[in-house]
């Protein structure tokens, strides 16, 4: 009987486990501080968001599904941040998630969606959540009383409606009647802005990613709405930052007048066109500079890949110290057609790969230069997917980094790892080991 449910006798300890963890990791008293802080600090529209959910958690006949739609600065994270003071000091449990690594660190005990509920890389309409019911993760999920999902407008709906079906089957087996509740009859917040990323569709035409967007879904429909309007990030930052977003806000909308290009003013254009002096520009004194927290808070932008490759090639060479070369271990993939003709790509084509998401076959980097992270390694140490580290030390198999603004210095370790291209974009499936990092002098615009 046992077998049919639960693998082994741990697994019951680690589901006890799970739980316990999830209230012993919050001390109700600093909690409750923190709420009793913040919640004077919200604006008009942030509190009434919050007592509509507050609402919804306290009153299971109230609208249980939110998102939270304000533009950069309006507030989202601190209206989640005091939710999760909220609902932790009264032995509740709340999830916080987001869709890429980047925001999840930024939410107190965040993780990313798809680790979190096991959304498989791979999107479809059919696709399921890898949870399994009596393991801890699904005993997690239905005590779970909230969940927040920051930067939702970043997901497929095909992600949203996976994690509607898997708390569906969890709490239909508590409860039958939930098996047809939205979400499992959870309080589930979104937050998140359309005027930022949507979802990416490789080849898709602007239908297909309108299509792909959570606000085509058919959950939609029974999603409340709040809205957050007012910038607090500009309310005392002056006139000038408060135009700039302003500005950015009626980019936003397609309410600036123009359609297709938007004019730059000319004291923001560099009077010369060369690499060198645009790396000069935004880091002064680059070609001298010892200290990596120099180059934090600042970057270079471009729209391309091959773009960024070559100011970032450019860089590396100018950047003081001695450089190391890291070379990757290509490979095609062992296919189960006899007919394939793997074998015959030659490995210098195989080098010659260049995909976003994926390292590039040489990676030449020196001590104190900054690095973008490319894969989720350690999200509770803030090692994940867009994070700016920088070299302390080069070794053979490793290197060894540090996170900006981290005031324990922790030294961390990147391991070469597995990359593999999706299927469909070539003939065959490459096979790339190489360290999950990147130059990050110049970075893409996202």
């Amino acid at each position: 009987m046992l077998q049919d449910y639960i693998n082994t006798f741990t697994d019951i300890e680690q589901i006890d486990t799970l739980i316990e963890m999830e209230h012993r990791e919050h001390n109700v008293e600093i909690e409750r501080m923190q709420w009793e802080q913040q919640l004077p600090l919200m604006n008009v529209g942030q509190r009434e968001a919050y007592d509509r959910i507050v609402s919804a958690i306290e009153q299971p006949d109230q609208p249980r599904i939110f998102f939270v739609n304000g533009p950069g600065g309006t507030g989202k994270s601190l209206l989640f941040k005091v939710l999760l003071s909220f609902v932790r000091p009264q032995a509740k449990i709340a999830i916080p998630v987001a869709s890429s690594g980047i925001a999840a660190i930024l939410l107190p005990e965040g993780r990313t969606a798809h680790s979190r509920f096991k959304i498989p890389i791979k999107t479809s309409n059919k696709m399921c959540c890898n949870v399994r019911l009596n393991t801890a993760l699904a005993k997690l999920l239905q005590e779970t009383d909230l969940i927040l999902w920051d930067e939702a407008v970043m997901s497929s709906k095909y992600n949203f409606e996976a994690v509607d079906r898997c708390l569906k089957d969890m709490m239909g087996a508590v409860d039958p009647t939930l098996k047809t509740k939205l979400f499992g009859g959870k309080v589930v917040v979104f937050g998140g802005d359309f005027r930022q990323i949507i979802p990416v569709v490789v080849k898709g035409s602007r239908a297909d990613v309108i299509a792909e967007c959570v606000s085509s879904s058919d959950i939609w429909s029974q999603v409340q709405v709040p809205q957050l309007t007012e910038n607090m990030s500009v309310r005392y930052a002056g006139q000038e930052a408060a135009a700039l977003a302003q500005k950015l806000l009626a980019i936003g909308d397609g309410s600036n007048g123009f359609k297709s290009a938007v004019p730059i003013e000319r004291e923001w254009l560099l009077a010369s066109d060369d690499l060198p002096s645009l790396i000069d520009k935004v880091y002064p004194s680059f070609a001298t500079e010892t200290n990596p927290i120099s180059f934090d808070g600042r970057a270079i932008l471009a729209s391309k890949n091959d773009q960024v490759d070559a100011i970032n090639d450019k860089a590396a060479a100018i950047f003081p110290g001695e450089s190391q070369v890291y070379e990757s271990c290509d490979s095609i993939s062992d296919s189960d057609d006899p007919q394939s003709d793997s074998a015959n790509y030659p490995m210098e084509f195989l080098h010659s790969i260049k995909l976003t998401g994926m390292p590039n076959h040489t990676l030449e980097i020196k001590e104190g230069m900054p690095l973008i992270i490319t894969r989720n390694l350690d999200v509770n140490n803030g090692l994940c997917n867009g994070t700016k580290v920088y070299v302390t030390r080069l070794q053979r198999y490793s290197t060894a980094v540090r996170l900006y603004n981290r005031q324990d210095g922790e030294e961390y370790f990147l391991p070469r790892i597995l990359f593999f291209t999706d299927e469909g974009e070539y003939p065959f499936v490459l096979k790339r080991r190489q360290f999950p990092g990147k130059t990050c002098i110049c970075n893409d615009h996202s």
